[in-house]
């Protein structure tokens, strides 16, 4: 029992570790399409800074011809490369990307753009609106990581140190056990070595 308790926090513990932080990269789903026109794929952005995220890569297929890069911003029809997790997705001055040596821009028409009337969006291959055709779906979505390894194995020790507890308590036998905060602590704590990284010596016993 003490064995698979060790094992337990040490798996938490690593997954603990090992969850993104606050500050990790954010993956979308992105799809739209128009008249002669289909595009899907996966953006990269940073965490939402003053209510947009910052595209940082693009992958995926464009009328099925891989898409090779994201072109910086200002690089291409003043493009900022700003995503927003609601109405309208990505501004007039849109997000611009690569595929092979041709480039698109994906902007939102702001109701007057390119003689298009309504408020909707549209992609310029030369930053003019002459070749812009009109996106008429569009689609953003986050995507949902996998839970890491580690957190799904301490799950599945949890539970069955919880129904091998319930069998003691059944043969009327139960066995003192510390608070889950004070394990998790105690655990974690004797990953960290006693004497600093790059450094060698030992404790001093008091």
């Amino acid at each position: 029992m003490r064995q698979m308790l060790r094992l337990m926090m040490t798996a938490l513990c690593l997954g603990f570790m090992a969850a993104p932080g606050a500050h990790a990269a954010i993956i979308w789903n992105f799809a739209y399409s128009g008249d002669g026109l289909s595009v899907t794929g996966k953006l990269t952005t940073n965490d939402k800074i003053g209510g947009a995220y910052l595209i940082t890569s693009i992958t995926g297929l464009h009328n099925g011809d891989p898409i090779t890069g994201l072109i910086p911003p200002g690089g291409f029809s003043f493009n900022d490369n700003l995503l927003y997790d609601a109405f309208p997705v990505v501004d007039d001055l849109g997000v611009s990307f690569l595929v092979g040596t041709a480039t698109y821009n994906l902007f939102n028409t702001n109701g007057f753009a390119c003689n298009v009337s309504v408020y909707e969006y549209a992609e310029t291959p030369d930053s003019t609106c002459s070749n812009a055709p009109e996106v008429l779906s569009i689609s953003v979505t986050r995507d949902v990581p996998a839970p890491p390894v580690a957190v799904l194995a301490g799950g599945l020790l949890v539970l069955a140190a919880a129904k091998s507890r319930k069998r003691r308590q059944t043969d009327g036998t139960v066995t003192p056990t510390m608070s889950p905060s004070r394990t998790i602590a105690a655990s974690c704590s004797t990953l960290q070595p006693s004497v600093p990284a790059g450094r060698f010596g030992s404790t001093i016993q008091r």
